[in-house]
């Protein structure tokens, strides 16, 4: 903890300002999917909103307590029991809020794939949500055994499908 305190930079919980915004962005995504949802279908778009509900729960408090106690404790170089709070920490139980937070978001993308089907963009928009869910799912199961390169692949490959999906679905709502 000494090591990463002498050498804190501000700038790297920038990555928590973009990601703390999400959260709200994700409900309101959901709840658009949910509106459009043809009533068979519903329960999936119902289930995918209330998981979603969770991860917006666990995870801007989670970057909130980054940015206010772990930041400020750094900076005033009060460490003791730091290591236990501080995300870069693998062991940290801010680490596993993390990891149960983006559980929850994944989750909501495999339910909420249950919605799309028939066209071609929708077959995309279900098959990405479904890689995005099943990649956070990945990440929960390995996280506990210490191995963050596979975490990191899989980190990697949700960045990928899930902004690719969310791209998709503003097509999908615009064309709606």
């Amino acid at each position: 903890m000494q090591t990463y305190a002498e050498h804190f930079n501000l700038l790297e919980m920038a990555s928590f300002i973009p990601a703390f915004l999400l959260a709200p962005t994700v409900i309101v995504l959901m709840a658009c999917i949910h509106y459009i949802t043809p009533e068979t279908k519903k329960v999936f778009s119902l289930i995918g909103l209330s998981f979603a509900s969770v991860y917006v729960a666990i995870i801007p408090t989670n970057y909130y307590l980054q940015l206010f106690v772990v930041r400020l404790n750094l900076e005033s170089r009060t460490l003791d029991g730091l290591a236990l709070l501080a995300q870069p920490n693998f062991h940290s139980v801010f680490f596993a809020l993390e990891t149960l937070g983006y559980t929850f978001l994944s989750l909501a993308t495999l339910f909420v794939s249950q919605v799309f089907s028939g066209g071609k963009l929708e077959r995309w928009i279900r098959w990405l949500f479904i890689v995005s869910g099943a990649v956070g799912i990945f990440g929960v199961l390995v996280a506990p055994f210490d191995q963050p390169y596979l975490i990191f692949a899989g980190l990697g490959l949700w960045s990928l499908a899930f902004p690719i999906s969310t791209i998709l679905l503003s097509i999908f709502f615009r064309r709606a």
